[in-house]
């Protein structure tokens, strides 16, 4: 850890009550840097309430064109702000933000961790008909085919071929 990181979360708490007073773009995403590393450093410590708070902050922060200018921050910054706004289960900020990245990510590997918290998200709000239906899609993306009806005879091939595959494998070895 740097020294500054050691005063992180009192320095930007202590911009983000300023905030107002920040006119330039450069300062702006400066302030939403910071956000970002105090919004990590709060996830990796279990704070997620207070990642929450810096991380749609710092999103605020960004330029209209961040997805063009500021591409890597902008994912990084949502990424995060999903991930945090979904375990503090805030999904009033977590809706109003997670379709965002998924439009405007420059490819399908940037969006995996979207998706991941937008499936968690659906089936934590008893939409798992949706989150089924995402799940079935992304795999679709990845190459694989999910059947719409699953009969006996599909479901008792895929149990041999799990077994098939289990074979020689203790539990403990499995967990």
């Amino acid at each position: 850890p740097t020294e500054i990181d050691a005063d992180l979360f009192t320095i930007v708490g202590n911009m983000n009550i300023g905030i107002r007073f920040i006119k330039s773009q450069e300062q702006k995403i400066e302030v939403a840097r910071l956000n970002m590393r105090a919004g990590e450093m709060a996830i990796a410590s279990s704070s997620f309430n207070s990642a929450a708070k810096y991380l749609n902050l710092g999103i605020s922060l960004l330029p209209d064109d961040s997805w063009e200018s500021e591409y890597d921050l902008t994912l990084r910054m949502y990424n995060a702000a999903t991930e945090a706004n979904y375990v503090t289960g805030d999904f009033e900020a977590l809706s109003s933000i997670i379709h965002i990245p998924l439009f405007e990510a420059r490819c399908f590997n940037d969006k995996l961790g979207i998706y991941d918290t937008l499936v968690r998200y659906l089936i934590a709000s008893d939409k798992q008909r949706e989150g089924i239906s995402k799940c079935a899609s992304v795999l679709s993306q990845l190459g694989e085919t999910i059947p719409n009806d699953v009969d006996s005879q599909i479901y008792d091939e895929e149990a041999r071929e799990v077994k098939r595959s289990l074979r020689g494998i203790s539990e403990n070895d499995i967990l």
